[in-house]
This record gives C-alpha cells, sequence and structure tokens, in this order.
C-alpha cells in the first residue's frame, strides 16, 4: 500500500490529478486521495501534469487561448480530455499549473 510519505519522497506518482489553488491565492495545494500535499514545488507538478497525455492537451488550450476551443478539437480525444473541455470554464492555469477555480 503506498503511504503519503512515499509520493512525497518521490517513490510513487501521484494518485490523482487535482490541483487545486488555495484560498489566499499564495499557494498551490496538491489534492490526492491521499490529502493535501504540502511543499511541492510547482514545477514539479508542472512537469508531473505535463507528462499526463490529457492534462497536456487542456494545458496547451488553455495557454493558447482563452476561449473554448471548438468541439472538434476535443472530439477524436479520450474521456478525460472531453470531460475537461466541458470544465475549461472552470480550468485556469496559475503559477504555471493547472487548476480548477
Amino acid at each position: 500500500m503506498m503511504t503519503a510519505s512515499d509520493v512525497l519522497n518521490g517513490q510513487s506518482s501521484i494518485p490523482s490529478r487535482s490541483v487545486k489553488q488555495a484560498s489566499d491565492s499564495s499557494n498551490i495545494l496538491l489534492k490526492s486521495t491521499l490529502g493535501n500535499i504540502p511543499n511541492w514545488l510547482a514545477d514539479h507538478i508542472r512537469e508531473k501534469q505535463l507528462c499526463d497525455p490529457d492534462l497536456k492537451v487542456i494545458i496547451q488550450f488553455l495557454e493558447q487561448s482563452l476561449e473554448l476551443p471548438p468541439w472538434k478539437a476535443v472530439s477524436d480525444k479520450s474521456y478525460t480530455v472531453k470531460t475537461l473541455w466541458r470544465m475549461m470554464d472552470r480550468l485556469r492555469i496559475s503559477q504555471g499549473l493547472l487548476c480548477r477555480k
């Protein structure tokens, strides 16, 4: 069984994709099935997000334009990309990370 210390020590991948900005907007918190994982560097989280092919598509859309891409741009993508596309009004890039508002 994976523990929080395994994740923090880099011995396992992050079990969740969700990143949410703290209410004071100065800190990014990684939300996972293990709970908040504080003190991760934004660069490390961004690297992991860009390694995920589904998140990478959404990050690229958000970095290229503030407008919702047409359905045609995601119709041939995975279920996850389509789900995130439907949520794009609630997603943004903050400190280089894909975050949910």
